[in-house]
């Protein structure tokens, strides 16, 4: 997703350099495909935490 003026758009072409790009990540998914594939989580937290 982009923003730019607190509009929301989802074109990272249409203005660079001068908007906000941001993704959403699915977290609960990555986790559980990575568990799946044998790795251990070494932290799960939140990221107001950094």
């Amino acid at each position: 997703m982009c923003y730019k003026r607190h509009v929301a758009h989802d074109n990272p072409y249409r203005e660079p350099g001068s908007q906000d790009i941001t993704a959403l990540v699915n977290f609960t998914a990555v986790r559980k495909a990575a568990e799946e594939e044998g790795w251990q989580v070494a932290e799960y937290a939140p990221s107001s935490n950094f």
